[in-house]
C-alpha cells in the first residue's frame, strides 16, 4: 500500500494536480490502475467527469466525461485509510489462484483498486496461452469475492 500512497503523495504535490485541484475543489480519489504505469483516477461529482493522472518520468492528464457504469450513479470514493489487504497480498492470494488454475506463463498483468460498496482489488493476468484469470479481492478482509478464467477468444467474438 506504501507504494499507492507514495503515488498519490507524489501526485498531490505535481502542479499539474494542484492546478487541477484548484478549479475543481470537490474531487476525490476514485481509482488506482496500472498495466503499464500507474494511473490514479479523480471523479468530480458537479461534472460528472473522470480525470486520469497517468505517473511516469512525468505526469500526464487526460478527463473524460464517458464513465463505463452499467447503471448510471456517481463513483465511489476511495478512501486509502479503509484499505487493509495491500497489493503484494492481493497479488500473492491471485499468484496462488494461477497456480492452482495451471497458468504458467503471464504476458500481462491488469491491476485495479475501486470502491464498489466496499474497496475491492480488481486483477486480470493475460496469459500465454490467450486466458484471462480475473479475481475481485475484498480489499477489506482479503476474501476473494469473484474468481474466473476466460479465453481470450471469447472477449472477441462478443
Amino acid at each position: 500500500m506504501q507504494k499507492i500512497k507514495e503515488l498519490i503523495k507524489k501526485l498531490q504535490s505535481s502542479k499539474e494536480f494542484k492546478g487541477y485541484k484548484k478549479n475543481n475543489p470537490d474531487s476525490y480519489l476514485c481509482a488506482f490502475f496500472q498495466m503499464e504505469h500507474p494511473q490514479l483516477d479523480y471523479y468530480n461529482k458537479k461534472t460528472k467527469e473522470m480525470t486520469t493522472f497517468t505517473i511516469n518520468t512525468e505526469i500526464e492528464t487526460k478527463t473524460t466525461n464517458k464513465i463505463f457504469q452499467k447503471e448510471r450513479r456517481d463513483v465511489e470514493e476511495l478512501k486509502m485509510d479503509e484499505i487493509k489487504v495491500n497489493l503484494d497480498k492481493a497479488i500473492n492470494e491471485i499468484d496462488k489462484i494461477s497456480k492452482k488454475q495451471g497458468i504458467k506463463q503471464l504476458m500481462k498483468r491488469i491491476i485495479i483498486l475501486q470502491k464498489i460498496k466496499i474497496p475491492i482489488w480488481n486483477i486480470s493476468y493475460i496469459t500465454s496461452d490467450f486466458k484471462i484469470l480475473n479475481v475481485k479481492i475484498n480489499a477489506i478482509d482479503g476474501k476473494i469475492i469473484d474468481e474466473k478464467i476466460d479465453s481470450v477468444i471469447k472477449f472477441k467474438t462478443q
